[in-house]
C-alpha cells in the first residue's frame, strides 16, 4: 500500500474519531438536559401538590368550624321528634340543607367532589328520624352513628377530642376525613345548655381568629401558589433556549449565545423556589445578567458597583428583593437618550438592623410619594407589572414581620435612596 494511501486512510479514521466524539458529546449534553428538565418539573408538580394539599386541609378545618357554629343546624339537632309526622319532616330536610349550605360555601372542595355526611349521635333523639329503614344512600346527608357504630374510623373519630381520622376507601380510590363535632347551638338537656353556651362563645371566638389569619395568610398562599404553578410551563422555553445556546456555539455566534445564556440564567433563577433566602452574591449575579440583556438591547453603559459595607456573601436575604430596585433604577432613573447611569448598593449594620441601600446616578423621585404608594395612600405615579415595590416590601413584612421591609429617602435634593430593612441575623454576624 502506497504511502499517499496510507495518508488518506489515516485522515479518514482521525476524521471519523472527531466526528464520532463530538457525536457523543451533544448526545450527552441533549440527555443532560432532559433529565435535569424532567427532575425539575417533578420537583415543582411535587411542591405544587403540596401546597394544593395544605390549602384543601385548611378548607376542610374551615368547613368544620362552619359546621359547629352553626347556630341552624344545633336547633335542627336540639329539636323535639315524634309528635308531628311534618314537622319531623321539616327537621329531616333542615338537617340536609344546613350540611348542604356550608359545603356549598367552600367552592375548592365542591369543585373537587367533596362531600360531607354526618352520622349522628344514637343518644340524641333526633337521631330516631334517620335510622336505616327510613333513610336512602346518596340522597340523604344525615344518618344514625348506629349504622356505622362498628366501624374502626367511627369509633377512632368519635373517642378523638381534636384530632381528624384520615383513611382511604376499601378500594382506595377515594380519601376519607372523620372528625367528632360538637355543635356551639345544640340546646338539649338542660344541664348540658351552660357548657354548650361556653363552647360557642369559644368557637366564636375561634373563627373570629381564622379570620385574622386567613387575611393576613391569604396574600402569601395566593402568591406562592401562582409561583409553584408558573414553575411548570417555563421549564420548556428553558430548556429550549439551552438548545438554542448550543446550536450558537456550534456556528460560533458568540454574542447569540451569550444573550441567550443570560436570559436562561434569568429564567431559571426565577421559577427555581422563588421565595426561599439567598446570599446577597447570588442576588447581584442575577441582577448583573439582568444588565447584560439591557445593555445589548439598549447599548446604554449601565455600571453596578459595590460599596465598602458587610460582604455580599454574608448578607441572607430572599430572592428578587434587589433586582426590583435596580431594574426600577434603570427604567426610571434615565431616558433612552441618556448615556448610562451607575447604580450603586451597600449592606451595613445601623441600631442593630441590617441595612441594604440602592442608589443611582440617575434623575431620582420624590421618596414621600413612593412610601405613600408602598402603604397603598393614592398618589399619582406610574406603575408597572411586575414584581414592583410593592411585592418586595410586603413579602419582607410577612417573612420578618416589623423588622423588615422597604422604604425611601431623599438625599441631595432628588437623589434617592432605596432602602433595604431585615433582621441583624440575616447578616451572618
Amino acid at each position: 500500500m502506497s504511502i499517499t494511501k496510507r495518508v488518506f486512510l489515516i485522515i479518514c479514521c482521525i476524521i471519523c474519531a472527531i466526528l464520532l466524539t463530538f457525536n457523543a458529546v451533544t448526545y450527552l449534553l441533549f440527555r443532560f438536559s432532559i433529565t435535569r428538565h424532567l427532575l425539575t418539573s417533578h420537583q415543582a408538580l411535587v411542591e405544587a401538590n403540596l401546597q394544593l394539599s395544605n390549602i384543601f386541609t385548611q378548607t376542610v378545618d374551615k368547613l368544620v368550624y362552619q359546621y359547629t357554629s352553626d347556630r341552624q343546624l344545633g336547633e335542627a339537632l336540639s329539636a323535639q321528634v315524634g309528635q308531628d309526622e311534618l314537622d319531623d319532616m321539616n327537621i329531616r330536610i333542615a338537617l340536609n340543607e344546613r350540611l348542604a349550605y356550608q359545603l356549598n360555601a367552600e367552592a375548592l372542595l365542591l369543585n373537587n367532589g367533596f362531600r360531607t355526611e354526618l352520622y349522628l349521635n344514637p343518644e340524641l333523639e333526633v337521631s330516631k328520624l334517620f335510622s336505616q329503614q327510613n333513610t336512602i344512600s346518596n340522597v340523604s346527608r344525615v344518618f344514625n352513628g348506629n349504622m356505622v357504630a362498628d366501624r374502626e374510623w367511627y369509633q377512632t373519630a368519635r373517642n378523638s377530642q381534636r384530632e381528624q381520622y384520615v383513611f382511604l376507601s376499601e378500594d382506595q380510590t377515594q380519601l376519607y376525613i372523620a372528625c367528632k363535632l360538637q355543635n356551639s347551638a345544640y340546646t338539649g338537656p338542660r344541664e348540658m345548655q351552660q357548657l354548650n353556651q361556653s363552647f360557642g362563645r369559644m368557637i366564636h371566638r375561634v373563627n373570629a381568629l381564622i379570620e385574622q389569619v386567613e387575611q393576613s395568610e391569604n396574600q402569601r398562599r395566593e402568591s406562592e401558589l401562582r409561583a409553584l404553578q408558573a414553575q411548570i410551563n417555563p421549564h420548556f422555553v428553558l430548556n429550549s433556549m439551552n438548545a438554542v445556546n448550543y446550536m450558537a456555539l456550534e456556528r460560533e455566534q458568540d454574542d447569540i449565545a451569550a444573550t441567550v445564556d443570560s436570559i436562561a440564567s434569568l429564567m431559571r433563577y426565577s421559577i427555581t423556589e422563588p421565595d426561599r433566602l439567598v446570599t446577597m452574591d447570588t442576588e447581584l449575579e442575577n441582577i448583573r445578567q439582568y444588565i447584560a440583556v439591557y445593555v445589548l438591547r439598549f447599548r446604554q453603559d449601565i455600571q453596578l458597583r459595590i460599596l465598602p459595607g458587610i460582604s455580599p456573601s454574608q448578607v441572607v436575604i430572599p430572592k428578587f428583593t434587589l433586582q426590583p430596585l435596580v431594574e426600577n433604577s434603570i427604567r426610571h432613573g434615565i431616558t433612552r437618550q441618556d448615556a448610562g447611569i451607575t447604580i450603586c448598593i451597600r449592606a451595613y449594620l445601623e441600631n442593630d438592623r441590617l441595612l441594604v441601600d440602592v442608589t443611582d446616578t440617575g434623575r431620582g423621585a420624590d421618596a414621600a410619594k413612593l412610601n405613600a404608594y408602598l402603604r397603598y395612600e393614592p398618589v399619582e405615579l406610574q406603575v408597572t407589572h411586575g414584581f414592583g415595590i410593592r411585592n418586595v416590601n410586603e413579602r419582607l413584612q410577612l417573612r420578618f414581620g416589623d423588622a423588615g421591609g422597604l422604604e425611601y429617602l431623599n438625599y441631595d435634593g432628588s437623589k434617592l435612596i432605596a432602602r433595604l430593612q431585615l433582621p441583624r441575623q440575616n447578616s451572618g454576624l
